[in-house]
C-alpha cells in the first residue's frame, strides 16, 4: 500500500538445544506423544516451525536404500499467522530426505492422523493475493481442540512452552528446533551447500552467519589438533636437521609432566572461554558442552 513501507523482520540469533537437553525432551512423560513426536521430526528435519505445522500425508513417499526404510518429504506449504501460504522463497520448496529414526517417526504418527479426511484450506501464492484452494491431510494436529494447529504462535503457548517447563529445559521458541539440527549438521562438518539447501537458503552466507559463531567451542577444538600437527613438524631425533631436535621441546623423562590428552586440553579452553563468558546464557551453553563430553567418556 501506498505509503506504507514493508516491516523489516528481526531474526533472533540461533541458541539451539544441547545434545543433554534433546535427550531430556524425547524422555519426559506427555499425554500429548503427537506434540512431543512433533518436537523430535522437527530436531531431525531443521524444518521451520510454520512447515512443520504444515506437513501432510500427501507430500510423504517412503522408499528402502540397502534394506532400511526411509522417506523424502516435500516442504511446500507454511503457516507463518493465520492463513496458509507457499514456502517462504523458491528455494524453500523443497525435498527433504529424511533419515531412518526421522522416518520412524512419521510411521508412529500414522496412527494419529494418517486415517483423517483431507481438509478445505485456502493458500495464499508468493505475489501474497491470489488464493488457491486445496486440500490436504495434515500430519499434526493439536490435541486441544482437535484440528489443524491455528500457527506457531499456539504450537508455542499451549504444548511447547509448558513442555520445555515440565522437562526441566531453558525456555526457548520452537524454530530452536530447526537451528539445533543445522547446528549439529554444522559441528559433524557436513557440506555447507547440503545444509543451506536442507534449510531452504538461497545461498551458504546464511548458514556461515548463523552457525560458524555458534560453535566456537567447535572451532577451539579444531585449533587444538591444528596447533598438535604444526608442533609435530618441529620435532625430531636428528640433532643435524633444520627443525628444533625433539629434546629442545620435551622435557627429560624424569622431568616430564603428565601427558595432556586432546580431550582435556579442549575442556580447558572451553572452561577458559566460560569464566570469560560475554553473559550467563553463554557460559551456561559452555558448560553444557563440557557436561556432554564428560558423560561421553
Amino acid at each position: 500500500m501506498e505509503g506504507i513501507k514493508n516491516v523489516k523482520v528481526v531474526e533472533l540469533e540461533p541458541n539451539p538445544f544441547s545434545k543433554n537437553e534433546i535427550q531430556k525432551l524425547l524422555s519426559t512423560p506427555t499425554s500429548r506423544s503427537m506434540s512431543k513426536l512433533a518436537v523430535a521430526l522437527g530436531s531431525a528435519t531443521a524444518l521451520r516451525i510454520s512447515e512443520l505445522i504444515c506437513i501432510d500425508w500427501g507430500n510423504v513417499e517412503y522408499f528402502v536404500d540397502n534394506e532400511i526404510e526411509k522417506a523424502i518429504l516435500h516442504i511446500d506449504l507454511a503457516k507463518p499467522l493465520n492463513r496458509y501460504k507457499v514456502t517462504k522463497t523458491p528455494e524453500s520448496d523443497r525435498y527433504i530426505e529424511l533419515s531412518a529414526q526421522a522416518t520412524l517417526m512419521l510411521r508412529k504418527l500414522e496412527k494419529y492422523t494418517k486415517h483423517l479426511s483431507a481438509v478445505d484450506i485456502e493458500v495464499v501464492q508468493r505475489d501474497n493475493i491470489t488464493i488457491k484452494k486445496e486440500k490436504r491431510k495434515f500430519i499434526f494436529y493439536n490435541e486441544q481442540t482437535g484440528q489443524p494447529w491455528l500457527n506457531p504462535k499456539q504450537f508455542a503457548k499451549q504444548f511447547f512452552t509448558p513442555f520445555l517447563k515440565q522437562a526441566g529445559v531453558d525456555h526457548r521458541g520452537p524454530n530452536q528446533l530447526r537451528h539445533t539440527c543445522a547446528s549439529y549438521h554444522f559441528i559433524s562438518g557436513a557440506n555447507l551447500a547440503w545444509i543451506a539447501s536442507l534449510l531452504g537458503h538461497r545461498s551458504v552466507a546464511i548458514v556461515e552467519k548463523h552457525y560458524a559463531k555458534r560453535n566456537r567451542a567447535s572451532l577451539i577444538k579444531e585449533q587444538v589438533k591444528a596447533d598438535k600437527t604444526i608442533d609435530s613438524l618441529f620435532r625430531s631425533q636428528d640433532q643435524n636437521s633444520i627443525v628444533v631436535p625433539l629434546e629442545v621441546v620435551s622435557l627429560k623423562e624424569k622431568d616430564k609432566e603428565p601427558v595432556v590428552s586432546d580431550q582435556r586440553l579442549y575442556l580447558m579452553s572451553i572452561l577458559q572461554l566460560a569464566k570469560h563468558a560475554k553473559d550467563e546464557k553463554h557460559r551456561e551453553q559452555l558448560f553444557s558442552v563440557i557436561e556432554d563430553m564428560l558423560k561421553e567418556e
